[in-house]
């Protein structure tokens, strides 16, 4: 929280300062970016997507329990295509 609200506020004057009367963030992860974002006025979209992650073979056993636990990352809509 304490970096992700000085973040998203900057981002927020930012984006009024261009023009833009509302903006959309998709986020799945950290607890902490999700705490967040209702503080800040952003409301819940019944908007619902499939979220899929493969991980290679070789690195499952290091990486697939971490991917289970969503404080150990954060995703937004820009990362969807990694």
């Amino acid at each position: 929280p304490d970096i992700m609200e000085p973040l998203f506020k900057r981002f927020l004057w930012r984006m009024r300062r261009l023009g833009h009367n509302t903006v959309s963030v998709c986020h799945v992860g950290d607890d902490a970016v999700g705490a967040t974002l209702p503080r800040l006025l952003f409301i819940e979209s019944k908007q619902q997507r499939r979220f899929i992650c493969q991980v290679a073979p070789q690195h499952a056993a290091t990486l697939g329990q971490s991917l289970l636990e969503a404080r150990m990352w954060s995703l937004f809509d820009g990362e969807l295509d990694l």
